[in-house]
């Protein structure tokens, strides 16, 4: 014999439901997504090339998907010199600790936007709208972690090194992956609306 389902399980499940099933204003959907973008090609264009220049030419700890080590974390940071590290602590970090926010909410936004437009045309799950979040909240936390290695230079903690380092990867694996379901849900859209004659 099945047991009942506890009336605060469904109302909370329910709940869920109704916020993940809401599809989220065209318009701020679009203005968040620019937005966000904007600050990811001003890392990418500005901050990020400006760290490698102090650098000699060696990435920042947040463009390595694969993670790095001990030996790399300390001869990045030694070879950005003291300006560079102020740099990199006051520049790019500072820009990072915008970006993972908006871009968590361009994502989950975008994902249940597309979700409440379509919704006869895809299988797709509500709730991977979550990744995102996921992803951002990594990116902080290795944001904190690096903040913790720049301002303890050059004394560098091997755990430290290894909790950012996972971070990393944790975050690019997430975010790589979110970005694969995103593609997967436009093409399963679009090929849904040809087989449809565009309808």
């Amino acid at each position: 014999m099945m047991k009942p389902t506890p009336k605060s399980f469904t109302v909370e499940r329910s709940g869920w439901s109704s916020i993940l099933s809401k599809a989220p204003d065209g318009k701020k959907v679009l203005a968040l997504f620019i937005v966000s973008n904007l600050v990811y090609v001003l890392m990418l264009t500005v901050t990020i090339p400006q760290v490698q220049q102090y650098s000699g030419g060696l990435l920042p700890f947040d463009i390595m998907p694969t993670g790095y080590g001990i030996d790399y974390a300390q001869t990045f940071l030694d070879s950005l010199g003291e300006e560079g590290r102020h740099y990199y602590l006051t520049r790019q970090l500072a820009l990072d600790m915008i970006y993972p926010a908006l871009y968590a909410l361009a994502g989950a936004a975008v994902w249940l936007w597309l979700l409440g437009k379509f919704q006869s045309r895809t299988a797709f799950p509500s709730w991977i709208c979550v990744l995102p979040l996921i992803s951002g909240a990594a990116d902080y936390i290795e944001n904190g972690l690096v903040i913790t290695l720049l301002m303890h230079f050059p004394t560098i903690s091997p755990s430290i090194v290894w909790l950012s380092s996972v971070s990393t990867v944790f975050k690019s694996g997430v975010m790589m992956f979110f970005a694969l379901l995103l593609i997967l849900l436009v093409l399963s859209i679009g090929l849904r609306r040809l087989s449809n004659g565009g309808a």
